[in-house]
Formats: C-alpha cells, sequence, structure tokens
C-alpha cells in the first residue's frame, strides 16, 4: 500500500512537470481533470478560499428549506452507522456549475480535517476552485464518484478518500445537490460509496414523495375549493356508501355536524333527521343502478325539512369498475331564486323609484308600505297601466322577505287546461309528455318569498277554489300527486276589474275575494294625478332618451300642456310609449308639437280661457302644478330659475304649491 501510494504521488507530481510517465493506472475522467487542472489551478493551494455571505447562504438555505428538512435525518443516520470511524458528512447544493457547502456533521478529527482546508458551510467546491476532487467530479460527470487521494488535484486534499454522489430532482432531472462522505484513505471500506449511494436515492425517493404529496395535498384543495364554490350541496361516496368528500352546502341542508367524512352516509343523514319522512324516495335514488337528473325529492322531520331536487353520477375506473357516486342536491329555494332570475321574475322596483307627488298617489306608497311589514295577503286594484306590478315589486323588496324568491304570473296569458300545472306544478306520470320527475308549481318556487298573481280575475273557477285552499292550508300537492308539500308563501293580487261585481255575477268565489281582499290598495289612474305627469314626462326622457343614445334639451311648454291635459285611459304605460314614440321621432334636441300623436290635442294659452271649456278649467290648478313641477325639475331644481322661466316671482311660485317662500 505504501508503495501503490508513492506511486501515484510520483505520477502525480510528473503529470504537474509535464514529465513522461505510464498514467494508464488513472482512470481516464482523473486524467481530463488534471489537464484542465493544470492550466488553471495551483495543486499547491493550501485551502479553499472561496465563500459566498451570510445573506447568500439564508437565501439558499430558505430556498432549499423543503430538502434540507429530509437531508439532515438522513445525514444523521448515515453517520450513526460510521461514528466513532473518524468520517465526515458533508452536503452541498448546486448553484450554476459549482457546489455550496450547506450542511456538515462528523467525528472531531474528521472535522478538523476539514477545517484545514475550509470544506466548511458557505465554502464553494468546483473544478476551478480546488481541481478535482470528489464534489467536482461528481458534479461533472453527473454520477456516483469515489476519489482516491493522489486523484485529487489540490496536495492539501490528498489526506483522504471522499465518496460523492448527486442528487436529482425527481421532476425536472436536473442535479440539485451532493452527498459527500470522507475519511483518511484506511479508514475507508469498499462499501463506503454504496452507503452514500443508499443515503442519496433514499434523498430522492422522500423528496419525491414530499412533491407528491404537496401535489396531492394542492388537489385536494382545489378539490374542496371547487366543491365549496358551487353554490348545490355535493356529496362524493365510496362504493361502500362511505362519504369522501361533502361540501358546506350539503352539510346545511342535511343540518350535519361533526365527522361525516369516512362515516355511512345514511347513518348521518338519519342521525340529524331523525324520524325522517321521505328517506326511502332518497335512498332509493341514490342507491339506484342507474343515473338520476334533477329528481324531486321531499324530506322532512320534527325540526328540519329538505326539499329540492337530486342528480346522480357513477366514478368509473378505466376499467369500467365503479369506484363511488357523486350526489348533487338543489336546493329548492336556491332553484326558485335562479328561476325567477331565468324568467325574469326578480323584483328590481322599489319605493324610491316610485314617482309621483300626488296625494292620493303618496297614500297609496304609505298603505303599501305598511302591507310590506305585514304577511296579509294584499290585493290591488287599478286600471290597466297604473303600475299595480311596480307596487308588487315595491312591497316585496320592502318586506322580510325581500332576499326570498319573487314571482310574478299574469292570470290571464295563462291557458285555462294549463292553469294548475303552472300553479302546483305536476308528478311524474300526471299527464303524456309530462316530465320525468315531475315539475315543481310556482307556489313550491315562490316558497319563502312572494307569488304576485295578476289578472287575479281572470283565474278559472276550478282553480280558485284550489288557491283559497292552498293560502288557508299553506299546503299544494302537485297534480297527479299525493304527497303534500308545505310552502310558505305570501300572496299578492292585482285586478282591474271590480271584483265585487264579479261576485255578484258568479264569475268570483266570494270566499277567495274575502280572502284576498285583506289589505286592499287602490291606485289612483293617471287622469286623477295630473300634477305627476311633468315629473312622469322628464322622468322617462331621461330614462328613454339614455337607452336610445339621443340628448334631449327642450320639450315645449305646449307640449306639456297638451300631455297634462289629455286623459291617459292607458294611464302610466300609455305615456311612456308615446314619450317613447316622440323620442324616437325627434330629429333634433327639443320635443315640440309636431311630434305629439294624432289623438293628443295641442291646446293654446287663449283656447284655456274659452268659457265653454269648463272641463278644462277644473283641470286648471293640476295643470298649473304639473307645469311648475315641469319647469323646477328644468332647471336642476332651483325655484328662482324656474319661477323667472315661468315670469312669475318666486313666492308666487311657492304660494301656488302651497308652500312658503323658506320651505
Amino acid at each position: 500500500m505504501p508503495q501503490e501510494k508513492n506511486q501515484m504521488k510520483e505520477i502525480w507530481r510528473k503529470f504537474i512537470q509535464r514529465q513522461e510517465a505510464d498514467y494508464s493506472i488513472l482512470r481516464p475522467e482523473i486524467i481530463e481533470s488534471w489537464t484542465y487542472c493544470r492550466e488553471c489551478v495551483n495543486p499547491y493551494i493550501r485551502k479553499n478560499d472561496i465563500f459566498i455571505t451570510n445573506e447568500e447562504m439564508i437565501r439558499l438555505r430558505e430556498k432549499n428549506r423543503d430538502l434540507l428538512e429530509i437531508v439532515i435525518p438522513v445525514m444523521k443516520r448515515l453517520y450513526s452507522i460510521v461514528e466513532g470511524s473518524g468520517f465526515a458528512i458533508h452536503f452541498g447544493l448546486i448553484e450554476g456549475d459549482h457546489s455550496i457547502a450547506v450542511e456538515l456533521i462528523g467525528d472531531p478529527n474528521a472535522l478538523a480535517l476539514s477545517a484545514n482546508v475550509n470544506a466548511v458551510p458557505g465554502s464553494v467546491w468546483s473544478e476551478e476552485s480546488m481541481g478535482t476532487q470528489a464534489a467536482s467530479m461528481a458534479l461533472k460527470y453527473k454520477r456516483p464518484f469515489q476519489i482516491m487521494p493522489y486523484e485529487n488535484w489540490c496536495e492539501a486534499l490528498q489526506n483522504g478518500t471522499t465518496s460523492a454522489v448527486p442528487i436529482f430532482d425527481p421532476d425536472s432531472g436536473k442535479m440539485i445537490a451532493g452527498l459527500m462522505m470522507g475519511a483518511s484513505s484506511e479508514k475507508v471500506h469498499p462499501h463506503t460509496l454504496g452507503m452514500v449511494v443508499a443515503a442519496a436515492d433514499s434523498i430522492e425517493r422522500q423528496l419525491a414523495q414530499q412533491r407528491m404529496k404537496r401535489i396531492l395535498e394542492i388537489e385536494n384543495r382545489y378539490k374542496s375549493l371547487l366543491m365549496e364554490s358551487i353554490s348545490d350541496g355535493l356529496i362524493a361516496t365510496d362504493d361502500k356508501e362511505v362519504v369522501t368528500h361533502i361540501n358546506s352546502n350539503a352539510k346545511r341542508l342535511f343540518g350535519l355536524n361533526g365527522m361525516v367524512v369516512e362515516e355511512n352516509l345514511w347513518t348521518a343523514v338519519k342521525r340529524s333527521m331523525s324520524s325522517l319522512d321521505g328517506c326511502k324516495d332518497f335512498i332509493g335514488i341514490v342507491r339506484a343502478k342507474e343515473e338520476f337528473t334533477d329528481e324531486f325529492i321531499s324530506l322532512r322531520s320534527p325540526n328540519k325539512q329538505v326539499r329540492g331536487t337530486v342528480t346522480t353520477r357513477y366514478l368509473n375506473s378505466g376499467e369500467g369498475e365503479t369506484l363511488g357516486k357523486m350526489i348533487i342536491i338543489s336546493d329548492m329555494a336556491r332553484v326558485s331564486s335562479l328561476t325567477s332570475k331565468t324568467f325574469g321574475h326578480t323584483a328590481h322596483t322599489t319605493f324610491n323609484d316610485l314617482i309621483g307627488e300626488d296625494e292620493k298617489f303618496l297614500q297609496c306608497i304609505e298603505m303599501s308600505f305598511q302591507a310590506a311589514r305585514s304577511n296579509s295577503t294584499v290585493l290591488l286594484l287599478g286600471e290597466s297601466g297604473t303600475g299595480k306590478d311596480l307596487f308588487a315589486q315595491s312591497i316585496h323588496n320592502a318586506s322580510a322577505r325581500h332576499n326570498k324568491p319573487y314571482i310574478a304570473i299574469n292570470c290571464a296569458a295563462i291557458p285555462r287546461d294549463l292553469f294548475g300545472s303552472e300553479l302546483f306544478g305536476y308528478s311524474e306520470g300526471a299527464f303524456t309528455g309530462a316530465k320525468r320527475g315531475g315539475n315543481p308549481g310556482k307556489f313550491e318556487l315562490a316558497d319563502g318569498g312572494t307569488l304576485f298573481l295578476d289578472e287575479i280575475g281572470m283565474m278559472p273557477l276550478e282553480m280558485q277554489s284550489i288557491l283559497l285552499r292552498i293560502i288557508e292550508d299553506k299546503k299544494v300537492t302537485r297534480i297527479g300527486g299525493k304527497e303534500i308539500i308545505p310552502v310558505d308563501v305570501r300572496i299578492i293580487a292585482a285586478t282591474n276589474k271590480d271584483l265585487n261585481d264579479e261576485v255578484s255575477r258568479g264569475m268570483f268565489r266570494a270566499d277567495l275575494f274575502y280572502r284576498l281582499n285583506v289589505m286592499s290598495i287602490k291606485l289612483p289612474p293617471l287622469r286623477q294625478r295630473k300634477g305627476d305627469i311633468a315629473l312622469l314626462v322628464m322622468h322617462f326622457i331621461d330614462k328613454i332618451s339614455e337607452k336610445l343614445g339621443k340628448k334631449i334639451e327642450i320639450i315645449d311648454a305646449e307640449v306639456m300642456m297638451a300631455l297634462t291635459l289629455y286623459d291617459w285611459p292607458g294611464n302610466i304605460r300609455e305615456l311612456q310609449n308615446n314619450i317613447e314614440r316622440m323620442i324616437n321621432m325627434v330629429k333634433g334636441t327639443t320635443i315640440d308639437a309636431d311630434l305629439l300623436p294624432e289623438n293628443i290635442e295641442v291646446i293654446s294659452n287663449e283656447r284655456m280661457k274659452d268659457p265653454n271649456l269648463s272641463t278644462l278649467r277644473e283641470y286648471g290648478k293640476s295643470i298649473e302644478q304639473s307645469m311648475i313641477h315641469f319647469y323646477i325639475y328644468k332647471n336642476n331644481g332651483n325655484a328662482s330659475g324656474a319661477a323667472r322661466e315661468m315670469g312669475i316671482s318666486r313666492s308666487t311660485l311657492y304660494r301656488k304649491l302651497g308652500k312658503t317662500d323658506n320651505s
């Protein structure tokens, strides 16, 4: 052995001096590295003097924190095997084309030798810094390397044998680190390199497992986030009906608390909803071999009710094996809300949107506001176009039910033979072509909210008796069905008919009329609120001109006078339609008398003085107030500007409005 050492030492010396020698005993990789080092690395350098800063070390360790959490325990286990044998174990991180020492553990004498050459944390190791050595060879050839003492290029490193093994990223395959173990040559065992290889392999496997665990954790979090972002209740079960995933909406629907995942679905549901009615149907749907879509269910317990639809989907493997099932429960209240929005039945109007200052009109708003505080039925009376639907929406939006569904039905627009199914729904098989699973009616969809029955006077007599029963019992049965479904619906009805007259003619049930007529509100026609016409005209001009992309700056007083004097048999709806017609036809920014429809007469100020026009004079005060409102609106609320444009004093304007100059 000493002879071999001396021979290697002599070969190393001759190589440095470029002398002839038998270099065949050297490995080709060593010759290649020595050749490179002979041109740029001093073989007699005593220690490594290239270090990174403390700040760079902190950044590097933080960047590789997950890797270090795996490496340090592996180094400790490896050291426990060789402890007391004079070994030192080094771990370095790869940055570019060099390795940076990060961790060091070993026997005191081995650590002292490492310290002599600055093989300590923070030192930078490469072929350029310390020539041929284990770390640089493993990095250069990307495979395990064991360097014997005199294979090291620098003389300072020729006191021991070092085994170095690269560590590769399991995802990219890139070399990211290296593990080394060294000792004096007489202490190195032939299996030393194998021990380091096994340790490095353990690090790579744990790193791969850590990455996979992280990926699975992220996937599970995304899965949970996805399930929680869906408004329906979602329950996933395995093939044994054990819950594997459940979102908070499903827990809320069934009142589930505590442990649910890894619990049998039926055990959890029955625990929450004891004495469950309708559970057999639900169990049958979920356990069926076929998949269901929007199957209606109604589950009731003494303290809870779940009404909605169930959709089921099987989870199958690539080989067709059933792995589990996904159960989607849509809460009927949410379905009702979505249906309302889909079919344009959402209540948009509030009391703040209602335009008018007429005393009778304001009284209607006050009565409606009082009605909003109650759950009693409301009957809105008035001619077509007076805004009964707007009042109904306002009552709903001011009530405690404003966050619940608002369903509007025009009873005059429903065919007689479809009335029942439209209001009360139907069960599967109720008639030819009935939807599988049946279909909920408007009462079910409006559960918890408001049902507006417009043109109630047009409802068929046979339907009136059913409606009366539902209002009194708060229960509905679908056509062709047997199940009694509780509903909590506030009824607002409206009609332009005289229901007293309809009752006397036998066209409307007296008992239903009395039941609906709890809070009766009669809306005045537009001809009885002339003073509001100017406000409505300007409101519609602003709203419609913006919609049509036009700018209206002036409306002739003559036009406003004509609009105010007209009787408006079609009420506000007719006024709005005529304003829209004129804005469509206007070519400039002024609405003048030429744009008025033929049926609206233009009346001059002189004609107003005609003693034969007694009817016009009766409207005088209302017309005057309407014109005052018009000019105030035109002057952006400035009373002085309005008075100036009308040719009267400000005090006169306030007197005509019935106000003091300071009000």
